[in-house]
């Protein structure tokens, strides 16, 4: 099997993908000053954009993947925290997530991929146990400075420790292997259920230009298809999805960044009110892509 083959490869299901967009190097790499308002370094430029990028697609697994994809190192990720907004600590996936907990109250919760500990400070202030893991040493330490129970992924201080409930929030569209990475981390910590949120196509983000979707920052644009076969696949059924909603105003604001004020496969949107009347039509017409902005989270829980 060639590596042109693997490529075209749905990282779920293994079926072949149906090509949908292909994006030059310097049109990719330009669009993080025109599109998200921070330029990236030309080192980064020689080391990850050197390349066309196509997008693919599965309808049996509801997943977008993107090839080639080379992901970024600590040197991309340095260079994108230091733009203001790119950590939200309270976004829409981590209020729902701080929910769910504070509704069900589980006995224990792990957080993996906790960046700054901003969700393991707020449940342990609820009054559930919680831990969290992260790559990201400088956090971890940081976490820790302030007394809370974080650590990377291969400390020993967390061999054998379990929780009722697994958090994973914007992680899974990092890893070239996310049926095998997810199967790890329930391996080591043995959750019943599982909230897991992600970037999603089938909302306004999946009709944008967003260069964050594509390498080196994503590997993967997920769907509630995506999450059921990948429930299947971990042995847990789903048990619900919710899309994060839209509003006018940051659909306006997404459309000014696209230039032409129209997403892939829409009309063009008027700055006036004629436009957030259109906008709100799209709405009432059901249309994904006008009422879901970015990611969804999902509930899953163990067969």
């Amino acid at each position: 099997m060639t590596a042109s083959s693997i490529a075209h490869q749905c990282p779920l299901t293994g079926v072949a993908g149906k090509a949908l967009r292909t994006r030059q190097p310097d049109e990719l790499f330009g669009a993080y000053s025109t599109y998200c308002r921070f330029p990236l370094t030309e080192a980064l430029r020689e080391k990850y954009f050197r390349e066309p990028v196509t997008e693919y697609y599965a309808a049996e697994s509801g997943l977008r993947w993107y090839s080639p994809s080379r992901l970024g190192d600590s040197d991309f990720y340095e260079r994108l925290s230091t733009f203001p907004d790119y950590y939200n600590p309270a976004s829409w996936d981590k209020l729902e997530a701080l929910r769910m907990v504070r509704e069900s109250r589980p006995s224990s919760v792990v957080d993996v991929g906790c960046g700054d500990g901003w969700l393991v400070r707020e449940i342990q202030a609820s009054g559930v146990k919680a831990m969290g893991t992260d790559l990201n040493e400088e956090a971890i330490a940081k976490g820790r400075a302030e007394g809370l129970d974080v650590h990377l992924p291969d400390s020993p201080e967390i061999k054998g420790r379990h929780a009722e409930v697994m958090i994973s929030l914007q992680t899974l569209e990092h890893v070239h292997e996310p049926v095998a990475w997810l199967q790890a981390q329930v391996q080591q910590f043995q959750p019943k259920t599982l909230i897991l949120a992600v970037p999603a196509h089938d909302t306004m983000l999946g009709r944008s230009t967003e260069p964050l979707c594509w390498p080196p920052h994503h590997f993967t644009l997920w769907s509630a298809t995506a999450m059921k076969v990948l429930a299947q696949k971990i042995g847990y059924q789903l048990h619900s999805v919710d899309y994060e909603p839209n509003s006018w105003r940051r659909f306006n604001g997404t459309l000014n960044r696209e230039g032409r004020r129209n997403l892939d496969g829409t009309m063009r949107f008027p700055k006036s009110r004629t436009g957030a009347l259109l906008y709100e039509l799209m709405c009432l017409l059901r249309k994904p892509w006008a009422r879901r902005a970015h990611s969804l989270i999902a509930v899953l829980h163990r067969s």
